[in-house]
């Protein structure tokens, strides 16, 4: 029914005059890139109509957002950060501000998610245009995702930005570490980890689920009852600075952490699984030094710091006014 959906409004939408002016910020939920995004802009650019939704305020069937559909039918720009918008018009223009680099091929870009269709002509399909952070990772999306470099903006991301402002603030003690997995469909990491944080009794550790996972994690935290684990509810991206030591999957976390300079610990007691699930795109590891077979492997902070020269060695920040200023100006340059 909703892929139904999604056709009938594109197919709606691309009847429908738009406003050259007028910008919608969609998102699965509200943090992130493209609510940072929001945040900066939506008062300082009067000249612009920006609004953002969720996908339940887009696709609630109900009042509100019906009245939400029509500003999206007659929006020029759409704003996203969780990959391609499949139910775009071809008279809008999608730009993508997607998290972090594409460390493993997520569901979103599946094949079996687009049948009889390759991942990349769906991409290069519903993305118009798309913002990184640097040209290293321009050349991880472009081969990965096989985005042509014509569609690439090199402005940042505005999550870099909020980490810059606080990344030397309010730091907590060694003896605090941060686990924060990425999505996933069964609960067998988070009930390793807990087994993992049990036996290092000393270490005083947050869990900070995926926001789509909170429930399942909140679940195994509370029924393992252990003095040392704390949950965390409002997303990782609010607190990664605030830690120098930091627990992960294959995750996008892993690209702001090695902006933050922080110790990362790559936690696989179940890499087989994990690969299988997901498909890494680097399933080897090399780039970070990761053993052959090792479900476990930390990157200290002096290496992140030579990682973040690679990875960052062109950003200049102010992400979300450089997206603002292309989007104002971009009918003046036509």
């Amino acid at each position: 029914m909703i892929r139904t959906l999604k056709k009938t409004i594109s197919l709606i939408s691309s009847v429908v005059p738009k406003r050259n002016k007028r910008v919608v910020v969609y998102s699965l939920w509200r943090h992130g890139n493209t609510e940072i995004f929001y945040n900066e802009v939506v008062d300082s650019y009067p000249n612009l109509e920006i609004k953002r939704f969720s996908k339940n305020e887009l696709f609630g069937l109900n009042h509100k957002s019906l009245k939400n559909l029509l500003f999206f039918y007659t929006a020029r720009f759409i704003v996203t950060s969780h990959g391609p918008c499949e139910f775009k018009s071809p008279t809008q223009i999608h730009i993508s501000v997607f998290h972090g680099v594409p460390l493993k091929r997520i569901g979103l870009i599946s094949p079996e998610m687009v049948p009889g269709k390759f991942p990349s002509n769906y991409i290069n399909k519903n993305i118009d245009y798309h913002v990184v952070s640097s040209f290293l990772s321009g050349a991880l999306f472009s081969s990965s995702w096989n985005i042509p470099e014509r569609k690439m903006l090199y402005f940042g991301e505005p999550i870099l930005d909020e980490i810059t402002k606080v990344i030397n603030k309010n730091k907590r003690s060694k003896e605090q570490i941060l686990y924060c997995p990425t999505w996933r469909k069964d609960d067998s990491y988070i009930v390793s980890f807990m087994k993992h944080a049990e036996s290092r009794p000393k270490i005083l550790w947050t869990v900070s689920p995926h926001p789509a996972d909170f429930a399942k994690c909140e679940k195994i935290v509370t029924q393992a009852n252990l003095k040392n684990v704390t949950l965390h509810k409002g997303g990782s991206l609010d607190i990664i600075h605030e830690f120098e030591h930091v627990y992960i999957d294959i995750s996008s976390i892993f690209y702001y952490l090695i902006f933050a300079g922080a110790t990362i610990t790559i936690f696989f007691p179940d890499k087989d699984n994990y690969l299988q699930e997901f498909g890494s795109l680097f399933s080897k590891f090399e780039i970070f030094g990761f053993p052959e077979g090792s479900t476990t492997h930390t990157i200290r902070s002096e290496q992140s710091e030579t990682l973040k020269k690679l990875f960052f060695a062109d950003y200049s920040g102010g992400a979300s006014s450089k997206i603002a200023d292309f989007i104002s100006n971009f009918y003046l340059k036509s």
